[in-house]
């Protein structure tokens, strides 16, 4: 039945409640001996026009007066698909590692359909999960936490917060004890600043033309030489400094492990737009400055 009624739904797309309009709808009534009925309707945001399916039953028996006399009926509203309210997924999140990328996708699940209790095991599994992406192993999580402050992956007051994300996960699993809602809401919070500042913030920096980073990997090295050399002739010669120009800071702690690692490539033709040139000693040090000049008519690659 079509019906163009309007009505309040939470849409997960506007993350709140929203006026929609009903699409179609359907309604069955319960028997004579229990007055209720179920409303199965298709409805659409007046907003941003996301379509949900929303379940409404009534339990007319249970019905009651509120402090202003006025009647209210007992009711339970769903809305499909299951959306965890008030709450925007990471950015990116395809980026994760599987197994991290899965554990999160389920603790949010979880999460939405009010499964509380799995839930505060699900953010501990996500831990458990990163650790075993960076290599972390120990005989328990306490001990992997703590490694993972160790190794420098985290700060100690983000140690201190996943050591409460550990003992709830601890007392949820041993214990059944059910965490509240709003608990949940502030543990996701820490578990997605983890992801972020492990995972995707890099990423963010990386695809951001205007937000330049230090480099430490021969891959964005080797693109950056790339993007500078089309600027070049192949009668000029230069260093890498030279080439990089301002640039050259991002590489500065690095410079001389991606410089021999470019003349290993070099030598071994696996870079083929760029060829070794002559080196010059500097006065009064035993350092060098290697050149380097751009190859006739070779594309650049940026592999």
């Amino acid at each position: 039945m079509k019906k163009e009624s309007k009505i309040d739904n939470y849409c997960s797309s506007c993350m709140g409640v929203r006026n929609h309009k009903t699409l179609h709808e359907k309604i069955e009534y319960g028997s004579e001996d229990y007055h209720c009925r179920w409303i199965y309707s298709m409805v659409e945001c007046l907003g941003c026009e996301n379509i949900s399916y929303r379940s409404v039953f009534e339990d007319l028996e249970s019905m009651h007066d509120d402090h202003e006399n006025r009647q209210e009926d007992y009711i339970t509203v769903h809305t499909y698909p299951i959306a965890l309210q008030n709450h925007r997924s990471l950015k990116r999140i395809w980026e994760l590692p599987d197994q991290v990328k899965l554990v999160y996708d389920e603790s949010l699940r979880a999460f939405a359909n009010g499964c509380y209790l799995l839930t505060g095991v699900a953010f501990r599994a996500v831990i458990e999960a990163v650790c075993m992406d960076k290599g972390i192993k120990a005989r328990n999580l306490e001990v992997k936490i703590n490694k993972l402050l160790s190794n420098k992956f985290i700060t100690e007051s983000e140690a201190t917060r996943l050591h409460a994300i550990r003992f709830l996960g601890n007392d949820a699993v041993h214990e059944m004890l059910k965490p509240k809602k709003e608990v949940l809401y502030l543990l996701l919070d820490i578990i997605e600043h983890l992801l972020n500042n492990l995972y995707l913030i890099d990423i963010e920096i990386s695809a951001n033309r205007n937000l330049k980073g230090i480099i430490t990997d021969f891959y964005q090295f080797n693109k950056l030489l790339n993007s500078k050399l089309r600027l070049f002739s192949s009668e000029d010669e230069f260093t890498i400094s030279t080439l990089l120009g301002r640039d050259s800071r991002r590489i500065k702690d690095n410079i001389d492990f991606l410089r021999d690692e470019l003349i290993e490539k070099i030598n071994k033709v696996e870079i083929e737009y760029i060829e070794i040139g002559r080196t010059e000693g500097v006065k009064g040090t035993k350092n060098f400055k290697q050149y380097f000049n751009k190859k006739v008519n070779k594309p650049i690659s940026a592999h």
